[in-house]
């Protein structure tokens, strides 16, 4: 669109009619990240939005479980069905937040999908305690009698938005400098999780 002539304005220089005003408002001063990303995203640079779904709380989610390397492959999978039981116990017990506790009946009812990682040995596990704390998340373990009370699995719930992260569409975004917080916390979230490789037989 281009601008009219200003000094066709009968108000001008003294200000600006109304119906200039409206029709054609004063250009910014200030190029701002909004600016940039709308820019961007018209040149098909970059998505809208970076998750690949249509609505909050319409995302998929997705259970993981950290189990010790040193088991075989069928007490993995025992030792994460444990966990998974002490999970559920956990949110009965109101031991995380309400949101928490939406977030676990939407897996149960609508995705069930459950990841094994290799969390590494008994120390390690610990380690990942530690980690999970550090990212927000909320997570239950637990400890097997039979192996001196080691940390035998980690349970925890993890929304398509980290695991799902839109890697490449993130550093188009860092490469310009627009991007938010929430995108380099879920980024750091993401990079860490696909740090470790599934548990084998």
């Amino acid at each position: 669109m281009t601008m009219p002539n200003l000094m066709n304005c009968s108000h001008y220089p003294d200000k600006r009619c109304k119906e200039c005003e409206e029709k054609f408002p004063a250009p910014k001063e200030e190029f701002t990240r909004d600016d940039a990303e709308n820019w961007l995203i018209t040149k098909g640079i970059i998505k809208k939005d970076m998750k690949k779904i249509p609505e909050k709380g319409q995302e998929g989610l997705r259970m993981y479980f950290f189990v010790m390397y040193n088991l075989s492959g069928i007490q993995k999978g025992i030792q994460a069905g444990h966990a998974a039981l002490e999970y559920a116990r956990a949110i009965e017990q109101n031991k995380f937040s309400a949101k928490y506790k939406r977030e676990y009946h939407r897996f149960v009812d609508d995705h069930k999908t459950f990841i094994l990682l290799c969390g590494g040995g008994s120390q390690d596990m610990i380690d990942r305690e530690k980690e999970l704390d550090m990212f927000g998340i909320p997570f239950v373990s637990f400890k097997e009698p039979d192996l001196n009370n080691s940390i035998s699995a980690i349970a925890f719930i993890v929304p398509e938005e980290v695991y799902g992260f839109d890697e490449d569409d993130y550093l188009k975004r860092v490469s310009v400098n627009i991007q938010s917080w929430e995108e380099e916390e879920k980024y750091r979230c993401y990079q860490w999780l696909k740090s470790f490789r599934l548990a084998s037989n």
